[in-house]
């Protein structure tokens, strides 16, 4: 669309606006309105093209394009990304317990009444009342169901705020930059030992999705979509568990003890800023780790997490990057001489592995390379989790000292 050369190509605001929507912002956010309004009036006809001004509603041009400019004028819309989580991560809340704050961006939820007053799911709208239970077309949508999407008591949720635009699709940048904080959430998890992921078959398979509710200009919060995550996501969600530590943790009490402990480490990284983006990063590609079923990608999004954490562009020129990460690796973890020679070695045979895959197309992992792909996890759990105990270090030596008086 040729309106987006009209905005500016460089500088703040067309930064702002790329990462709120796309290299193309006007078009982008002119065309997922429409689409979203043109599918909740049903009036898309599959056996016929008609043109906008055909339609009642838009057949005055003028004042639709005025409405969109004006729309878009008053970007950034603030939303709230709401995603239940799988059911066996409910004991992350006590029973009466109703939310975790991690960090202002991020918070775990049990939806209440009080809750649910706050971010209804009830819509005038009937199509996007459909959509909102999840139904998107089809015979279900047929049936005219009246009943609205209600929010489960059963259901702990992670709810991220955004600032951006998000259609009806997700898909926006916006969009992606939650459902990245949902992966750093999840590998963060992973590597504190708050979870444990294996593979389990269900009769009836978990589908994650996104609940998004925009704020108004009254504060209140509307429900604008529900959009489904991708199928790498779902499937590095249902893998999740709570940690037990082989049995150590069966007492529910003591479960919930040790994932209070855990999540308040994880809420240290979240409320670290900058400081913490290698973390979070390096916990995004971890949990990226676990979601394919390609072990050979897997393996290299494991080494790109031990990458973010050790790597250093400047030094590695001069002496390798496998050589640099191991030798950092083992200084971290090690705590004696034997320790970090043994991790030494099993590092260059993983990295072996990582070089052939890159540099000569491998295509399958050997049943001792796969031995290493789970030692090479396990280093970048343990890698992950000593760094967010620096942090936690740190910010506990920048607390101000108790005065009493």
């Amino acid at each position: 669309m040729m309106a987006d050369f009209i905005l500016p190509q460089t500088g703040g605001l067309h930064d702002r606006l790329v990462e709120y929507l796309d290299e193309f912002p006007l078009s982008e956010f002119v065309l997922d309105t429409l689409g979203q309004e043109l599918w909740e009036l049903d009036q898309y006809i599959s056996d016929k093209t008609l043109k906008l001004p055909e339609i009642a509603i838009y057949a005055d041009t003028k004042d639709l394009s005025n409405r969109l400019l004006d729309a878009f004028e008053t970007l950034p819309w603030h939303y709230q990304l709401t995603i239940p989580l799988p059911a066996q991560l409910n004991k992350l809340l006590d029973i009466n317990q109703f939310e975790i704050v991690l960090s202002p961006e991020v918070r775990i939820v049990r939806p209440n009444d009080a809750f649910g007053a706050q971010f209804p799911l009830e819509t005038l709208v009937e199509r996007r009342s459909q959509r909102l239970k999840g139904y998107t077309g089809g015979f279900l949508s047929l049936l005219g169901d009246p009943e609205p999407a209600k929010w489960q008591d059963d259901w702990v949720c992670l709810q991220i705020a955004a600032e951006g635009f998000v259609g009806q699709y997700g898909g926006s940048p916006t969009a992606h930059k939650a459902e990245r904080l949902l992966s750093s959430f999840c590998g963060l998890g992973l590597a504190t030992r708050l979870f444990k992921w294996e593979h389990t078959y269900s009769a009836t398979p978990f589908k994650a999705f996104a609940f998004v509710h925009r704020r108004l200009q009254n504060d209140n919060w509307e429900a604008v979509t529900r959009y489904d995550l991708n199928d790498l996501i779902t499937r590095g969600l249902a893998g999740l568990k709570l940690h037990d530590l082989e049995g150590y943790l069966g007492d529910e009490a003591k479960l919930r003890s040790w994932a209070h402990y855990r999540i308040a480490d994880m809420g240290t990284v979240f409320v670290a800023g900058e400081r913490s983006d290698p973390i979070t990063l390096a916990s995004q590609w971890l949990f990226d780790s676990y979601c394919g079923q390609d072990q050979l990608l897997s393996f290299i999004q494991a080494m790109v997490v031990l990458e973010i954490l050790l790597g250093n562009k400047s030094i590695s020129d001069e002496i390798g990057i496998g050589e640099l990460i191991s030798n950092r690796f083992a200084y971290l973890i090690g705590t004696t001489h034997e320790e970090r020679a043994e991790l030494l070695k099993a590092f260059k045979d993983i990295y072996r592995v990582r070089s052939q895959i890159v540099h000569s197309g491998k295509h399958k992992l050997t049943l001792a390379e796969r031995s290493l792909f789970s030692r090479l996890r396990w280093m970048c759990r343990r890698a992950i989790d000593k760094e967010v105990d620096l942090l936690k270090a740190g910010t506990e030596k920048e607390k101000p000292a108790m005065t009493t008086g």
